[in-house]
């Protein structure tokens, strides 16, 4: 119950950092969730360095992109 509190606020909270369109955020979600509450920061930290906006000259919002493998990558060095 309460892990499941915790991940709707997580959904938040990345929602509103990367928002909900951004490509792979489904994946980079389940990617934190997943993991024990403790590593959740450290994941968000390696996502926050491993995205990028795309903007295209006919759309009107630029599309954000998760580079996910960049950011398991950098996780997994950093817990070496």
């Amino acid at each position: 119950m309460i892990k499941r509190i915790l991940k709707l606020w997580l959904k938040r909270k990345m929602r509103k950092r990367f928002g909900e369109s951004a490509l792979h955020f489904n994946e980079a979600f389940e990617w934190v969730s997943d993991s024990p509450m403790r590593e959740w920061k450290t994941k968000i930290g390696c996502i926050s360095q491993c995205w990028s906006r795309t903007t295209y000259p006919n759309r009107d919002l630029p599309i954000i992109e998760i580079n996910l493998q960049c950011a398991i990558r950098m996780f997994n060095a950093l817990n070496k």
